[in-house]
């Protein structure tokens, strides 16, 4: 048995990766190697296309008819194209229907975020929302939960394992407050009032005409209004840190601006940032949670599912005896290696390199 051939073509975007990739598996061919033993994963569709055209013109150039015909049965395609075709001929080694039903992406886009509204118009949690509206995220928390529950899917994190990188999260986060807060609870936002009451109070005194004091003192009056009513908006603090009113009025705006740097001091500003992250992890479980019950119930796949699906079957000791025999050459656009290197899980074709055991070589245009 010939020992596997595992190729990483490194190339900068539009430089001729697959050309390389052509190149590559010419040469594999030229020398004797079976066009059906080849695995070669693309970045896109095109550039799966076009590397079996061209092997396929070549081929046929040098009168290997023969060869022509195998070459269907080789592993050319994007990562999903490969997981899917593998999940097909192994479907019963890992307990899968022998024709999946796959989601287009775009319409898995679309239901899982259907399925993210869902839950989260379901999901009570008024502390949550205060917290989202304090810290102005209302807007952000269903995209950054999308976020969340994308690097869980591909990472193959489930739904029961998200608490741990919550935690982690909130550990990362609180590593860059260097102090422990120092304030009560509550203290600065009564503060940091009574020292806006006392800046209109000499602004107004001071009676200057100039715009900019005025517009500076309309800001003030508006931020000190909504923390009356009790709208407080962390982004009105780092408005008084920089708010500024004229030479004129130096003296009052700097006593302002410093008081109003203590805000990360508050202890309930620890604690928005704490319910907002924890909220978002809670909902992006949800969310995992009912898509994959969705998805169980009809009988459907997505693009993410293939990928991890085809991780767990390649730890089939069958299968990867099987594919021992049945790979020769493995060749990967490292444009697709480096997209996925922020993940912690190995990828598909990392997994070909360790469970077959061969060499690894890099190939460079």
């Amino acid at each position: 048995m010939s020992k596997l051939q595992i190729d990483v073509i490194s190339a900068s975007a539009g430089s001729g990766k697959t050309y390389r990739l052509t190149q590559v598996l010419n040469d594999f061919i030229e020398k004797g190697g079976a066009p059906d033993k080849v695995m070669a994963v693309t970045f896109t569709k095109a550039s799966a296309g076009i590397l079996k055209r061209e092997i396929r013109r070549r081929l046929l150039e040098k009168g290997h008819f023969k060869e022509v015909q195998s070459l269907e049965a080789s592993y050319i395609g994007t990562v999903h194209a490969v997981s899917g075709r593998l999940l097909e001929e192994f479907a019963f080694d890992c307990g899968l229907p022998p024709a999946l039903r796959v989601i287009p992406e775009d319409e898995a886009s679309i239901l899982f975020a259907q399925s993210l509204s869902g839950v989260a118009e379901a999901w009570e949690n008024e502390r949550f929302h205060l917290a989202c509206q304090r810290l102005c995220l209302e807007e952000n928390y269903l995209p950054d939960t999308r976020r969340i529950v994308d690097y869980a899917r591909t990472n193959g994190i489930l739904e029961d394992m998200l608490k741990a990188s919550c935690d982690k999260s909130i550990a990362s986060y609180s590593a860059l407050f260097t102090e422990s807060p120092t304030l009560k609870s509550g203290e600065f936002i009564k503060t940091i009032q009574d020292v806006m009451d006392k800046a209109i109070d000499r602004i107004n005194a001071a009676a200057i005409a100039a715009k900019n004091a005025r517009d500076a003192l309309g800001a003030l009056i508006g931020i000190s209004k909504n923390f009356k009513a009790g709208r407080i908006l962390w982004k009105d603090c780092l408005k008084l840190c920089a708010l500024e009113g004229g030479a004129k009025l130096k003296e009052i705006f700097e006593d302002l601006n410093k008081q109003a740097t203590d805000f990360w001091k508050e202890p309930l500003f620890r604690e928005d940032l704490d319910v907002y992250i924890r909220g978002i992890y809670e909902l992006a479980s949800l969310a995992l949670g009912s898509y994959a019950r969705w998805k169980k119930e009809r009988g459907f796949v997505d693009f993410a599912d293939q990928e991890m699906l085809a991780l767990e079957l390649l730890k089939n000791e069958k299968v990867k005896e099987h594919l021992k025999e049945r790979v020769q050459i493995v060749l990967v656009d490292e444009f697709w290696v480096n997209a996925k290197k922020h993940l912690k899980e190995p990828t598909l074709v990392e997994i070909f390199g360790e469970l077959l055991s061969r060499r690894k070589k890099k190939s460079k245009t």
